[in-house]
This record gives C-alpha cells, sequence and structure tokens, in this order.
C-alpha cells in the first residue's frame, strides 16, 4: 500500500511538473499556416527538404514545436501531435509563430534586450493585423533559461522586432490562464 500511494504521488507530481514546464517556458511554438505543406531539413545545412509538416484543419490534426536549439534561420524542434513525439528536424524561423497576448491598455511592449530595463517601444492594437483568433508574431529568438522570447510583428505601418513576455504559445488560441501574472503586471513603468 505504501508503495502504490508513493508511486501515485510520484506520477501527480511529475504530471504537474512537465505542465509547469510546457506552460512557462519559451520554447514552445506553432506553425499558423493552415493546410499547407511547411518545408522540414534533416540538419541545418540541408537545403534539400526531407518532409512537410501540414496543419490539417480538415482533420484537425495539428502541431506544437518545442524549440531545442536555433542556429541562422532555423530552428532545431521536436514536433508533437497531442502530446506524442512524431520527429525532431529542423525548420524555417519564418513558420513559428505564438500570439500576441496584448496588455490590458490594448498594446504589447517590445523590448530592445530581454530585460525589461531596456528600452521599449509600444505596438497598439489598432495598429496590428488581426488574425482569425488575435495576433500572431513570428518567433525569430529565444533568451534560454528565462520566458522572453524574440518576435517579429508586421503591422499596418511596418514592421517591429523586439523581446516580450506577452505571448501564448498554445496553437488553439487560448491564453486565458496561461500565466499566473495577467501582462498588465508584468512591466510596470
Amino acid at each position: 500500500m505504501y508503495f502504490k500511494m508513493n508511486k501515485s504521488l510520484l506520477i501527480i507530481i511529475l504530471a504537474l511538473c512537465f505542465t509547469r514546464v510546457y506552460a512557462q517556458n519559451n520554447n514552445w511554438c506553432f506553425v499558423y499556416d493552415m493546410n499547407q505543406p511547411i518545408p522540414l531539413y534533416k540538419s541545418l545545412e540541408d537545403t534539400t527538404i526531407l518532409s512537410y509538416l501540414y496543419q490539417d484543419t480538415i482533420k484537425e490534426n495539428y502541431y506544437s514545436l518545442q524549440i531545442l536549439d536555433e542556429k541562422n534561420d532555423r530552428f532545431l524542434v521536436s514536433i508533437f501531435d497531442q502530446n506524442n513525439l512524431k520527429g525532431t528536424n529542423w525548420i524555417e524561423k519564418k513558420y513559428c509563430n505564438v500570439w500576441c497576448w496584448m496588455m490590458s491598455s490594448s498594446s504589447i511592449y517590445l523590448f530592445s534586450a530581454p530585460d525589461t530595463s531596456s528600452q521599449c517601444i509600444e505596438i497598439f492594437e489598432y495598429d496590428m493585423i488581426r488574425n482569425q483568433e488575435g495576433f500572431v508574431a513570428n518567433i525569430i529568438g529565444v533568451d534560454k533559461g528565462t520566458d522572453w522570447i524574440k518576435i517579429l510583428i508586421i503591422t499596418k505601418t511596418s514592421e517591429y522586432a523586439g523581446w516580450t513576455l506577452n505571448y501564448c504559445n498554445n496553437i488553439y488560441g487560448s491564453c486565458e490562464g496561461w500565466k499566473a501574472t495577467s501582462p498588465s503586471n508584468i512591466y510596470k513603468r
């Protein structure tokens, strides 16, 4: 009985740890281009396509990507389908996305470095281009060991790149409850 109880407790603790790691790490993203073949490569230097990733809206077969490494214009990613590992390949950064999590001011801050004391710009919702479920940004870098990501936002008037904590990497677009701190409390200026 003691062993069964300890085993159950261990399973619960591991499940909670995995959930926390997935929810708080900046190394998850998704492919927003639906029903289009997205090229995958065996190695960083490959120019020959190994296979394709296909976000299928008809069969509702969606993939999440865990970023393992980054070099030049590519990420090395593990590809997951409903928590099942499907493979590890290189993908061009231009296909990797996150949702922008708008603050209560209907804006998002982009910082020049992964640090709230660095210079920043504020991009307002009215200038952003809305996709079906919200605002999608291209992830172009990660700061290992923190929650910061570097994103590229294309607006109606310009392009902006910078570091942020205001994002959601859930392909289904639900940022509700993703972080304990609401975005409006992350940056106190």
